[in-house]
């Protein structure tokens, strides 16, 4: 079967994507009614998360920068969207790649000081600006209530209550854009595949260029890498910087898709759910974290089933009360772990990855 595709695995993407576009249609045709709807909308959140695992490949899986502060792109691309279309009336398809250009600014700051750390000095360091990022968005306005409506209306950036309105037009304009598509899950993966497809192709294309191998040796050996001569600190920047303008859409796409953006949203568990995703997937491997994160939202959404399957004749010797509704959120984090060991154990490069792109340091 290997003799009919790409020698390369990175050039499998062309046929890998479609390949689950294909699986989607199919188990929506198969699948009963509500069950079908349903798996369409964990596609398409599986499809925000794919595209800020692809972001945080670039960093971590091309260059080795082990970036613990990845949501706050998201965040800052996410409330830069929505400051443009509530406060500046910007159409909602403009602000969003405006969105992600301001967060690549971001990443520039933050790596122009942070980057020259290694290892867990840079993740411990990542990690702290993004939590206090998204403190003082907390505390950055609030709500004030109109006197003539009774209604409230945010105050800066909204503070713990949000800004609602976020979408701005998103779902009627896509609504025009995609009028053969009558359901509103089947609009937004359209839209979310189309940002997948076009970073996909991004980073297939930087990881084959010379950009992209000199990114992988200093991955590999940063003091080698600059004795050859290779602008380390320039690479390394960069690619921090370009990891943050496509997180950045994962974020903006999830904020106009909810019509809303409130600093809850943006916890440190995020940022570890894309790590997930990548080392389920594969590190530097260009389709590994879109197949990470599809797996992860299907094996978390999936666990809201099991009250029913232990209703069936076949599990019911599982008693009812361990998988109460107020025990699912423990169940997801029992299942992650034991698929996080068991993918150690057995394939510690993820499902598509290589035993080397795992590898941070030698010696």
């Amino acid at each position: 079967m290997n003799r009919f595709l790409p020698a390369d695995r990175d050039d499998r993407w062309f046929l890998y994507w479609p390949a689950c576009i294909v699986v989607l249609i199919a188990l929506y045709n198969v699948l009963p009614g509500g069950y079908a709807e349903y798996i369409v909308s964990v596609a398409s959140l599986g499809t925000i998360f794919a595209i800020g695992a692809i972001g945080l490949n670039v960093q971590f899986g091309f260059t080795g920068l082990l970036n613990f502060g990845q949501v706050m792109f998201l965040m800052v691309g996410a409330y830069t969207t929505a400051v443009l279309v509530l406060d500046l009336n910007w159409n909602v398809f403009a602000a969003m790649p405006v969105g992600a250009v301001a967060a690549a600014l971001l990443g520039l700051a933050v790596g122009s000081f942070s980057i020259r750390l290694r290892g867990d000095y840079l993740a411990i360091v990542t990690i702290a600006v993004a939590e206090m990022l998204r403190i003082i968005i907390r505390n950055s306005g609030g709500f004030r209530i109109d006197s003539a409506t009774g209604e409230s209306e945010p105050v800066g950036l909204g503070g713990v209550v949000g800004l609602r309105g976020a979408g701005g037009g998103f779902d009627s304009t896509l609504r025009d854009l995609l009028p053969f598509l009558d359901d509103r899950n089947w609009r937004l993966f359209a839209f979310n595949a189309f940002i997948v497809t076009v970073m996909l192709f991004v980073t297939w294309t930087i990881k084959r260029a010379p950009w992209g191998r000199s990114a992988r040796a200093i991955r590999e050996d940063e003091v080698i890498a600059q004795a050859l001569g290779k602008p380390t600190y320039a690479r390394k920047l960069q690619s921090f910087g370009l990891g943050a303008f496509i997180g950045a859409f994962a974020g903006v796409s999830l904020a106009v898709q909810a019509n809303f953006v409130e600093p809850g949203t943006w916890v440190p568990l995020i940022t570890f759910r894309l790590w997930i995703a990548i080392i389920l997937g594969g590190a530097g491997t260009v389709f590994g974290p879109v197949l990470g994160a599809l797996v992860l939202q299907l094996l978390f959404s999936g666990v809201r089933f099991l009250p029913r399957i232990v209703d069936t004749p076949l599990f019911e010797w599982i008693p009812e009360s361990a998988v109460a509704a107020n025990r699912l959120g423990a169940l997801e984090g029992l299942l992650l772990g034991l698929l996080i060991v068991i993918l150690v154990l057995v394939r510690p490069e993820g499902i598509l990855g290589r035993r080397d792109e795992v590898v941070l340091e030698r010696g």
